[in-house]
């Protein structure tokens, strides 16, 4: 029973009741003014008995009357207040999927919003990668707790709270849509965040095993040029291209090592690093390499083993440009995950937002 309905009942049952005890007071006006000089609380028992029996057998009748009234209205209290009951339990569990729906929205606007903010660390690592390759370039990722968060909430309430409220006509894809992307988002952060540490953890292996092996070709240059200087000892008339091609190795990796260390932190991110890899591959190694070449083509064999340096070069220029290689790649990667789903306007973020624009309509 609605409240309206109860209080129409009960307006009722108060008019009526009201009525019989007005129509109750009229017939006792009448049955007392059948009575000549009559007073209170002396009736002529004698003489009116039939009109006394017929008034009380009227009151009696009346009062029966009244009490059903009052007894119905009981009744209907009584059912009032259990469908009250029923009413408010209605409300509360409506009102907890309507909260359900509230916490899912919110979860979904700090997770476009990681989206949006992830996409910009993103974009700043794909400039610093395909700036300096070689370097150790780091990608901050933003704590991914939303996706998990809204994958928590009841999918059965979020389907029933959908299906309540239908913030859409086509409420059932919406929801199909909206579990669709959030769990894409917390797989793929995942997969994006494991895949960076590979690829970082082979990155510094790779660039570890460089460094130890330019550390071994700088020995060994600076052996065969001490050699040279020797032997030019006992003959400084007889020009060496052996040695001022190692010479010209020692001086550009002083040069590029002292510029290095003259740079302080902003100056290396504003112009990149003097001494990476790169630098290394382009300005040392490859010149050395190309101009072994030509002189081993064009003197044969020599006395100083240079086939040792020009082994340990070729190897570098391999591990760099392998280095280098895999960096592309990864970067165009992270690049192809970020256009599609990260930045502010790709697709997936476009529907995270018309999810949560959907979800808002609703009252």
């Amino acid at each position: 029973m609605t409240k309206t309905q109860y209080t129409r009942i009960s307006w009722s049952i108060y008019f009526f009741t009201f009525s019989t005890l007005i129509l109750l007071a009229w017939i006792t006006f009448k049955a007392a003014s059948a009575t000549e000089n009559w007073s209170y609380f002396q009736l002529d028992f004698k003489e009116k008995h039939t009109i006394i029996s017929s008034y009380g057998t009227l009151l009696a009748a009346a009062l029966s009357f009244i009490s059903i009234l009052f007894v119905l209205m009981d009744l209907m209290y009584q059912k009032r207040l259990k469908h009250e009951e029923i009413e408010n339990k209605e409300i509360e569990a409506k009102k907890k999927l309507k909260d359900n729906l509230e916490i899912t929205k919110l979860f979904l606007e700090h997770l476009t919003t990681n989206c949006t903010l992830q996409s910009v660390e993103f974009s700043k690592f794909i400039v610093s990668e395909n700036q300096n390759p070689t370097q150790m370039n780091l990608i901050s990722f933003y704590p991914n707790t939303f996706p998990k968060l809204i994958l928590n909430v009841d999918k059965k309430a979020i389907f029933e709270a959908l299906n309540l409220f239908k913030p859409s006509e086509d409420w059932k894809k919406l929801y199909v849509k909206l579990y669709q992307l959030v769990d894409f988002y917390d797989k793929s952060y995942a997969e994006l965040s494991e895949k960076n540490k590979i690829h970082y953890s082979n990155k510094y292996k790779l660039s570890k095993n460089i460094s130890e092996l330019v550390d071994e070709f700088i020995d060994e240059v600076s052996k065969k040029r001490n050699q040279i200087i020797e032997d030019k000892e006992t003959d400084k008339s007889k020009p060496n291209p052996y040695f001022d091609l190692l010479d010209f190795v020692q001086t550009k990796a002083i040069e590029v090592t002292e510029k290095r260390k003259n740079m302080d932190n902003s100056e290396l991110l504003e112009n990149g690093d003097p001494a990476s890899m790169t630098i290394w591959r382009k300005d040392i190694l490859q010149p050395f390499f190309d101009a072994s070449l030509s002189l081993r083509n064009s003197f044969g064999s020599d006395n100083y083993k240079f086939e040792v340096l020009l082994n340990l070069a070729q190897a570098l220029i391999r591990k760099i440009d392998i280095l280098t290689t895999d960096s592309v790649n990864y970067v165009e990667n992270i690049e192809q995950y970020n256009n599609s789903y990260y930045i502010e306007d790709s697709e997936n973020i476009k529907k995270l937002k018309e999810i949560i624009t959907q979800l808002g309509d609703i009252e």
